[in-house]
């Protein structure tokens, strides 16, 4: 994420080697806890991903 800007689930589950399931919930408690925005249109848009909270 520091290189690029930005993370999928796809990507963090893959990294990880744990379930998507398991990274939404990490990426998703992350945005909870501004430290990761979320953008995307919707829950199912395919191009949706994280970046870092321009507030940190």
């Amino acid at each position: 994420m520091y290189a690029r800007g930005k993370v999928t689930v796809k990507q963090l589950s893959e990294h990880l080697g744990r379930s998507a399931k398991f990274a939404r919930s990490t990426l998703r408690s992350l945005t909870d806890k501004d430290i990761l925005s979320w953008h995307g249109f919707g829950p199912k848009d395919p191009s949706q991903y994280y970046s870092f909270s321009r507030s940190r």
